[in-house]
């Protein structure tokens, strides 16, 4: 096994951009599958298995082994919540007879655990360009599609072609961390390109702003402002940047344009593509006329309204949505066995979920698997937390240069450590906050042999004298 992987790695480093544009291609199939692709199926685990099975087959084929790894105290001790979790969906399917809990517990048990090891011996840097590729790329299309297949921009919030302005939130919570990071890594980027993502930048923001989706907002704050300051103070103070009058005239008109082309396009002109699809397509003008007037009925209004919910003497549960009174039905009925269903019927004085999940990561995961698996999966994220913090904090002390690689795992970590508070994605391939989380929590896990192996010579070296 061995010498087949030593001579698959021998014809990628001879072809490494075939290598490149295959691992964009399969990273780039299953980031469409939960946005342009949407696969909205009787059984929601479906596009988890394509995209668990597909990608992991197709990376371990694809990855530059260039690094020497070896594993941490502490990421043996991820591993170990890891299994936990894995094993307490395997168990529960198995007695609750749930197939989709047992493969969750395969992902948790047997394919996470590899696919922090293939990561970990990945090149980081070609490794974190290639996932915020896909994700631009990923963002193109989802663009395009929305532009055809999508609904059109209205009051309140916008969910795309994704159905849900929270699932928008999510992703643009990945996406836009992702465009920072190609346009302060590539210096040598041509002036074109450079634009490019910059207008991809700006019209994600503007996307995130009609979602209205405030735990999103909240996770890009947090996310984006520890990125780009640690950025900025780290920076390389010798070299002073000189922007041309091209380049500055070029952003202005970028920032000041792209947000009302994009409401126009997706408000004005969505509205008119579709009274054009049912004029086209449809068999009786008195359906065609009925459904030309519900059309005229959709305003291309938007409102922020939204930011300020709860904050009118409403209350907490408005605030949240609702979420208090989930949050508590929940946490009655968590126990040491987990059930069959993820979803719960709650009735309220106000209120009334016939198919509510527990939007909290750690709650649903108790609630599905058990409380153990549920305390498992939260140990394991505020230990990765904690030792971010501490690599950070070592940092800064030594006076170290942060690479972009390595915060832009950070603003991962913060990002879904704020939308698991109030989302159910515990599920990598399902949400994108998790996945990308998960993804690079490989940095926290693994070290260099080659930096190990010199720590004890200079220790051997300093013992001796």
């Amino acid at each position: 096994m061995k010498n087949i992987l030593n001579k698959i790695d021998l014809l990628n480093n001879k072809k490494p951009k075939l290598n490149a544009v295959l691992a964009v291609l399969a990273l780039l199939a299953v980031f469409c599958l939960k946005t342009a692709l949407t696969m909205r199926t009787a059984n929601w685990y479906a596009p988890t298995i394509v995209g668990c099975c597909g990608f992991a087959g197709i990376f371990m084929l694809l990855v530059f082994r260039n690094r020497r790894v070896f594993i941490t105290k502490g990421g043996i001790f991820v591993i170990a919540m890891e299994l936990l979790v894995g094993g307490s969906f395997l168990f529960n399917g198995l007695v609750l007879r749930v197939k989709a809990y047992c493969f969750i517990g395969i992902v948790f048990t047997i394919l996470l655990p590899i696919l922090h090891f293939i990561f970990a011996t990945h090149d980081r840097e070609k490794l974190t360009q290639r996932f915020c590729m896909t994700l631009a790329l990923s963002y193109i299309v989802l663009l395009t599609v929305n532009m055809f297949r999508g609904p059109i921009l209205v009051k309140f919030q916008y969910g795309a072609i994704m159905g849900n302005s929270n699932l928008l939130g999510y992703y643009l919570v990945v996406l836009i961390p992702a465009l920072t990071y190609l346009l302060l890594k590539k210096k040598d980027t041509s002036f074109k390109n450079k634009a490019i993502c910059w207008g991809l930048l700006v019209s994600a923001l503007s996307m995130l702003v009609f979602t209205s989706s405030r735990t999103s907002v909240l996770a890009l704050f947090f996310g984006m402002g520890y990125f780009l300051i640690t950025a900025f103070i780290s920076r390389d103070k010798s070299k002073k940047r000189e922007f041309s009058k091209q380049h500055i005239i070029t952003v202005v008109i970028i920032t000041v344009t792209v947000p009302f082309i994009l409401f126009f396009m997706l408000s004005t002109v969505r509205k008119e593509l579709i009274i054009l699809e049912h004029k086209l397509f449809s068999s009786k003008s008195s359906s065609a006329s009925s459904k030309d007037d519900k059309d005229d009925d959709l305003e291309s209004d938007f409102s922020l309204d939204y930011y300020i919910k709860g904050l009118d003497g409403e209350g907490e549960d408005s605030f949240t949505s609702g979420r208090m009174t989930i949050w508590k039905d929940f946490t009655k009925h968590v126990g040491i066995m987990g059930h069959a269903s993820e979803h719960r019927e709650i009735i309220e004085e106000t209120r009334k979920y016939e198919h509510a999940k527990a939007h909290n990561v750690y709650l649903q995961v108790a609630y599905n698997a058990g409380a153990g698996a549920g305390a498992a999966y939260l140990i394991a994220v505020v230990f990765i937390g904690i030792r971010a913090l501490m690599l950070f904090a070592g940092s800064v002390t030594a006076k170290k240069k942060h690479n972009l690689e390595l915060l832009l795992s950070y603003s991962f970590f913060i990002g879904f450590a704020i939308t698991s508070l109030t989302s159910d994605g515990y599920m990598i391939f399902n949400y994108f906050p998790v996945t990308m989380f998960w993804f690079t929590a490989h940095n926290y896990m693994f070290k260099d042999k080659q930096i190990q192996e010199v720590n004890e010579t200079e220790s051997q070296d300093t013992a001796e004298l």
